[in-house]
């Protein structure tokens, strides 16, 4: 019987590692999964998000939090004064004496900070390792099954000759032995502007052959 419990434990466990490995795609399979996972442990993910973003989940729900950071997360946002014009801009809709408090946090121009898309994600994943924790799953079970990815923002990461490699190929050669199921990723050319989420085509994942 405690076989069974530890195999259940463990299927659960990979799908939520399989949820959190990287921010899911607009309108996807993943997204719907996460959001379901988000509305079903509402409490312990707005405990560990930044602020903002748990008012928005408060008042528009978990789809209208993705939503609203996949347009503008990272940025800031204009703050009209009135509640139901945030809610015509930004599709929240917030009762207006709860707006006022948040409106109470604009800069002198009227404009908000909000979190990154990662920044939202990474809570997130946060709150499911204390999730995972609460249901006693081993911690042995935790560690053998987080993974990640890295991704290196620098110009020319990924760019390579035939005598050299590049610096994304030469960091796997030493990350990938104690790593294997994670990827490395760099750029092509001169990186500017922000960070490219994951899902962008500029990412290159490196995976150099050895001789």
């Amino acid at each position: 019987m405690a076989n069974v419990e530890t195999e259940e434990r463990q299927e659960n466990l990979e799908e939520w590692f399989e949820l959190f490995s990287g921010l899911p795609l607009r309108h996807s399979e993943r997204e719907a999964r996460l959001i379901n996972f988000c509305e079903k442990n509402r409490v312990s993910i707005m405990s560990v998000m930044p602020w903002i973003a748990s008012e928005f989940a408060e008042h528009g729900g978990f789809s209208g939090l993705f939503h609203f950071i996949h347009l503008h997360g990272g940025r800031k946002i204009y703050m009209p004064k009135e509640a139901e014009r945030f809610h015509q801009i930004y599709g929240i809709n917030i009762p207006q004496n709860k707006y006022n408090r948040i409106y109470k946090k604009i800069d002198s121009s009227g404009y908000l900070d909000t979190p990154s898309n990662w920044g939202v994600f990474i809570a997130i994943r946060r709150a499911a390792m204390q999730v995972a924790m609460k249901e006693d799953i081993p911690a042995k079970l935790l560690t053998q099954n987080y993974k990640g990815n890295v991704y290196i923002d620098a110009c020319e990461s990924a760019d390579n000759t035939e005598d050299l490699l590049s610096f994304a190929e030469t960091f796997y050669l030493d990350f990938h032995a104690d790593h294997q199921t994670s990827k490395v990723l760099g750029i092509t050319g001169v990186s500017q502007g922000m960070i490219p989420l994951p899902d962008d085509s500029k990412w290159i994942e490196v995976e150099p052959e050895l001789s």
